[in-house]
């Protein structure tokens, strides 16, 4: 199974909800640093995948890592619109131009959305929730 950016993106929100972060304000400095955390994450996901020769998950890792990269201006633009395209179903988020959104899904449903992923796709989004965790509480 693959992982794209959609799916990673339902994975990062259930591993926050599980953390207890119920939304987050792609716009705000701390939640920034949180996203830069991720593509520092993501990085060393790279090189670990490209030493290890497991080519299906460095080509993975790799797509995540350019989807998620910020654009010239510093803003995660394609992350958060892939947050928001989970509209109705993990997030909601009712304008573009508000800057919460919202994780609507339950602590259980997290958990349960966890689950039903890959041994290594759900390590990956339980790490990249951490790291989002760690670089925006200070």
């Amino acid at each position: 199974m693959s992982m794209d950016l959609e799916g990673f993106a339902r994975g990062l929100v259930a591993a926050l909800v599980e953390q207890g972060r119920p939304s987050i304000q792609p716009k705000r400095p701390e939640h920034l640093r949180g996203f830069y955390s991720i593509q520092r994450m993501l990085e060393k996901e790279v090189s670990k995948a490209a030493k290890s020769g497991d080519k299906a998950w460095l080509q993975e890792v790799t797509r995540l890592r350019n989807r998620l990269s910020p654009g010239p201006a510093g803003s995660f633009d394609q992350f958060e619109t892939a947050l928001r395209g989970l509209q109705l179903s993990f997030t909601e988020s009712p304008n573009v131009y508000y800057e919460d959104i919202e994780f609507t899904v339950s602590k259980p449903f997290a958990t349960s959305t966890l689950d039903r992923m890959e041994d290594r796709e759900r390590a990956l989004v339980k790490r990249a929730a951490a790291a989002f965790m760690g670089a925006s509480a200070t």
